[in-house]
């Protein structure tokens, strides 16, 4: 029998995962909310994994305040999901509109950057609804009721007496058309 000696060097790799509970929200504007993004570590070894929102400047300009505790998070191989808060309050200027943005949350495996060479990153994406603000009135049916709830309380707001279909002399008079 022949005896071979062999020497493996299992080099370290980088591979991620991210993933949300929830991927649509709906909200009302000026509202705090905190989102949460689990990072698994699917190399090798252990990883330094650095979390931004994408598209951080495009949410701020529509007024979103976006707030990231944590900006790196360490995790062992194989280990359980590392959970990733963001802290989101909605514009409170919303307007009249229902409006629809898209959180872009993405985590970047530092080793990767250092000795990969290219960047070994995963986005989540999450849709957040916006439901503008609604004012009686100003919708169709809301108007009718406004109205029809006036009138009965015009109507019902008068004493019996104050109403005479008959004059003294028996004459009848005219009715009281006027609103107000």
């Amino acid at each position: 029998p022949t005896t071979y000696k062999v020497l493996a060097v299992i080099k370290q790799f980088s591979r991620l995962r991210v993933a949300s509970d929830t991927a649509f929200m709906q909200l009302r504007p000026k509202v705090d909310v905190m989102m949460s993004f689990d990072v698994y570590n699917d190399g090798n070894a252990m990883d330094r994994f650095n979390v931004e929102v994408v598209n951080y400047d495009e949410l701020n300009d529509e007024g979103f305040q976006i707030s990231l505790p944590l900006v790196s998070v360490e995790i062992e191989s194989s280990a359980p999901a590392e959970k990733v808060r963001v802290q989101i309050r909605t514009p409170k200027n919303q307007g009249w509109t229902d409006k629809f943005f898209n959180l872009q949350f993405k985590a970047t495996s530092e080793y990767s950057v250092r000795t990969e060479g290219i960047p070994n990153y995963m986005v989540q994406s999450m849709t957040i609804y916006i439901r503008g603000v609604y004012l009686p009135g100003f919708e169709v049916m809301g108007s009718m009721m406004m109205t029809a709830l006036a009138a009965a309380a015009i109507v019902g707001g008068r004493k019996q007496e104050d109403i005479q279909e008959v004059s003294e002399d028996g004459t009848l008079r005219p009715l009281d058309s006027r609103i107000f």
